[in-house]
Formats: C-alpha cells, structure tokens, sequence
C-alpha cells in the first residue's frame, strides 16, 4: 500500500522486505519508519505489510497480513503499539 502525507511524503509498504519507507519530495532514497527488523511477530518487526496511512499528527498505521493486526507507529520510534 502507498501513503501520502500533507507535507507531500510518500510512505511505501514493502511486503517482502517486511518494512515501511517514508519518501520525501524530491528524495532519491526512503527512510525506514516502521519494521525494517526482519519478518516476525515482534513489535519491531512487520508480517507482510500490507496497507499503511498517516494521520494529521504523523501516526503511522499499518496492517500486517500475516500478524492479522494493525500497528501504530509514532514518528522516531522502533517499536509499533
């Protein structure tokens, strides 16, 4: 699933790499902002993103096919809620 942010962010969920990638305008690589710590069901880790979005205070959410959950993500964090 893809995200845009109202700053003009693109946030990308990449099921086989078990993370999220936030994109700025105009930048030539992502950032991870969520998972990235290999597949699994720890609150570090991603089960295949599936769908992920970003409210007006910068929470990230996003569900997980294969945890069958949705996790929270704050800006700077490394672990989901």
């Amino acid at each position: 699933g893809i995200c845009m942010d109202k700053e003009g962010n693109l946030y990308i969920a990449e099921a086989t790499n078990a993370r999220v990638t936030k994109w700025a305008p105009g930048s030539p690589a992502g950032t991870i902002v969520a998972g990235g710590n290999g597949e699994g069901p720890h609150l570090s880790q991603l089960g295949r993103p599936r769908f992920v979005c970003v409210d007006p205070q910068g929470l990230l959410y996003v569900t997980e096919y294969d945890n069958a959950r949705v996790t929270r993500w704050a800006p700077g964090e490394t672990e989901g809620t």
